[in-house]
């Protein structure tokens, strides 16, 4: 499958990109250090990065619990 597939009123669609995950890496600390050197806010910062963070451990909770897991709800002793 390509890495990206968008399913919407029926229909999919395919998107070829970049799915190396080492360029995700790279493309992170590229935009850090310009962000240092520019004085820019980064796209992801600590507030987007642990929305972030809580959704994927809620999809691992709901994965071994099966149950549905409120990513909002999760707190720093529940993770």
């Amino acid at each position: 499958l390509p890495p990206v597939v968008l399913h919407r009123e029926g229909e999919s669609t395919s998107f070829q990109i970049a799915s190396d995950w080492a360029l995700g890496f790279k493309g992170a600390a590229r935009s850090f250090v310009d962000c240092l050197i520019n004085g820019d806010q980064p796209d992801m910062d600590v507030e987007f990065c642990m929305k972030v963070l809580r959704a994927i451990i809620a999809a691992c909770q709901s994965s071994e619990t099966g149950t549905s897991v409120e990513p909002t709800r999760l707190t720093r002793t529940s993770q």
